[in-house]
């Protein structure tokens, strides 16, 4: 095997191993847990009145990889009718917020709650950003959990570590 090969090989090991490793479960504030490969930092509250949130990341350094979860402090009562709307609009204001555009949605269950997952592509600084989402809603509160990477800089792909570790995203 050439040395160059060699050095391709080792990273896509490496790569593949941490996929099978075990994952690293963080229970939010005792409300929720999360995949998220490190201790998860307060980052602050955001929003007002019943959309204020409480979020916490964690940015993989190595990778280019930033974690977030959050979750609605203040409870906003939803009727079973609606809870698909209520999801839409929790995601297109997730979307509105960064500035961008949702390419992907699945909005039914997540386990056994209300949910949903989404893709939301925009800019920072002009370089691309992929945001993998999710969405629970139980008992008046959103939890929201996501994967962001920056194609042109992430060693890794986003896409499949949220595909991967969100069956582990689930409200206690």
């Amino acid at each position: 095997m050439s040395l160059s090969r060699y050095f391709c090989t080792i990273p896509l090991l490496l790569f593949a191993l941490n996929l099978s490793a075990e994952p690293s479960i963080y229970t939010i504030e005792g409300k929720f847990e999360a995949v998220i490969p490190g201790q998860p930092e307060f980052s602050g509250e955001m929003g007002e009145g019943k959309l204020r949130q409480k979020q916490y990341s964690y940015l993989d350094q190595t990778n280019t990889i930033m974690y977030t979860a959050y979750y609605q402090v203040d409870k906003s009562t939803v009727s079973k009718d609606v809870i698909g709307s209520y999801i839409q609009g929790v995601i297109n204001g997730t979307a509105l917020a960064m500035n961008g555009t949702v390419s992907y949605q699945d909005i039914g269950t997540l386990g056994s709650d209300y949910g949903g997952k989404f893709t939301i592509n925009y800019k920072y600084y002009g370089s691309p950003v992929r945001h993998y989402g999710a969405v629970i809603y139980r008992d008046g509160h959103t939890y929201q959990w996501s994967v962001t990477d920056f194609p042109s800089i992430s060693a890794i792909d986003g896409q499949n570590i949220f595909n991967n570790y969100v069956k582990y995203f689930r409200v206690k």
